[in-house]
């Protein structure tokens, strides 16, 4: 029910707005099928930036592996298959004994913080998984900077702003061939 009360709100939002901005293509499309082609008119795109002033390396240091991972994502428990995030969450606990010194962090909005956090406490890994939730842009630089590599562990990403802002940071994305 949760996704048809969705797509019945974004129908409403789009029948009853005289102009609505989409991020990319792939957004318009989506709000196409749902609203209807009728609304097409009316839908245009305004591409999203990164602000080159913000996002850049804090230092000439190289890049190291020994540092930290990091999942910029949305971390909504209705998402969370798409998005990877629990998957991210397991694959860093498979792995941890070839990456002792490092930690996963998971900035961004949403309910799947608490099962990440429950699930570091199950698996005795406080100190290894952070989950912070939302975080501003300028706390958001300097995680990057600390990080090593930005994992994009997500089935569906239309336009990932998260991999301009990492490679702007020197951070390493790795990402799925369906990310973004």
């Amino acid at each position: 029910t949760y996704f048809s009360n969705g797509e019945n709100i974004v129908r409403k939002i789009v029948s009853e707005s005289s102009l609505v901005i989409a991020p990319t293509h792939y957004v318009r499309g989506q709000l196409v099928t749902i609203a209807g082609v009728e609304h097409t008119h009316k839908i245009k795109i305004c591409y999203h930036g990164v602000d080159a002033n913000l996002f850049r390396k804090n230092s000439d240091a190289d890049w190291s592996a020994s540092n930290d991972l990091l999942v910029v994502a949305r971390l909504s428990v209705p998402f969370s298959c798409d998005k990877g995030f629990l998957w991210a969450t397991k694959f860093f606990s498979e792995k941890k004994g070839d990456i002792p010194q490092s930690k996963i962090r998971f900035c961004g909005a949403g309910n799947g913080q608490a099962l990440i956090k429950k699930f570091a406490d199950e698996n005795n890994m406080l100190d290894s998984i952070d989950a912070r939730g939302y975080v501003d842009q300028e706390t958001l630089v300097s995680i990057y900077n600390d990080s090593s590599c930005l994992l994009i562990p997500s089935m569906m990403e239309a336009g990932c702003t998260a991999v301009i802002e990492a490679v702007m940071c020197g951070c390493l994305p790795i990402a799925l061939d369906s990310a973004g």
